[in-house]
């Protein structure tokens, strides 16, 4: 794995990290209604984020 790869690789764990502890907030419960949607936003950028990196990583070999 080249530089390159390694940081995308880096990102990407980041990246999921940030949406599991969003998923983790959203299973816990107890939010107000716009914390709940605003959890869920972030999660759908997330995903959306993780897409665009892993069809990046390939190429950056």
């Amino acid at each position: 794995m080249n530089h390159y790869q390694q940081l995308i690789a880096d990102e990407i764990l980041s990246v999921q990290g940030q949406k599991d502890h969003c998923l983790a907030v959203l299973g816990a419960g107890g939010l107000e209604s716009w914390e709940s949607k605003e959890y869920s936003e972030l999660v759908e950028d997330y995903d959306q984020k993780l897409l665009e990196l892993n069809n990046r990583l390939p190429l950056a070999g």
